[in-house]
């Protein structure tokens, strides 16, 4: 039972997903530490660490991202404090096994949704810079890949095969560029060899 000072005890699932199979498990031994080291206001009862899986995403994929995940029991001071850990640690699920019931006063719940559209706020305003900042990165790698093409043209004309193999792109990822390049009439394409628009 959730003693009064940390008085909800939470069942939590915290998954992580990557490459190699290494370092998505040392990750979540750090989170788990890091959780261990806040016991002020989260207190640690028990949690299993599970060893990484293979996930298969896609065939081209296949062998390349392991998952592996912790299941946890947790006893957190207040609301705030597991609304706090929900935004720093992300679970993939979370149950609040005890109490059974939760009471607000009115203006606790108020300051908590407060606290609570802050935080989403700040990670709007970031996943907006991450957006611009990708824009900014789509472009210059799209000019870049569009220079590449164009050196590969500039002595003679090429099929995809030639201009991926000069680039180092798969013909498969390259064609759609190329198209694109086409449509805008950077290139033009004759009997399946392009070359540059003078």
């Amino acid at each position: 039972m959730a003693d009064k000072e940390n008085r909800l005890l939470c069942k939590v699932i915290i998954e992580v997903a990557g490459k190699p199979k290494e370092h998505i498990e040392n990750t979540l031994r750090l989170v788990l530490k890091k959780i261990k080291d806040e016991e002020t206001d989260i207190k640690f009862k028990q949690g299993d660490l599970y060893k990484a899986k293979e996930v298969n995403i896609s065939t081209e994929q296949k062998g390349q991202i392991w998952s592996t995940f912790t299941e946890l029991e947790l006893y957190m001071k207040d609301v705030e404090t597991l609304i706090g850990f929900c935004f720093t640690y992300m679970p993939s699920s979370i149950e609040i096994l005890e109490p059974q019931d939760i009471r607000f006063n009115l203006k606790d719940f108020s300051d908590l949704l407060t606290e609570l559209l802050a935080r989403l706020h700040q990670i709007g305003i970031v996943l907006k810079n991450l957006n611009a900042e990708k824009e900014v990165l789509n472009r210059n790698a799209a000019s870049l890949l569009r220079n590449i093409v164009m050196i590969s043209l500039r002595k003679k004309e090429k099929t995809l095969d030639e201009i991926a193999k000069f680039s180092g792109i798969d013909k498969n990822k390259l064609k759609p560029f190329i198209d694109e390049f086409v449509n805008m009439e950077f290139l033009k394409e004759s009997d399946g060899k392009y070359s540059l628009v003078r």
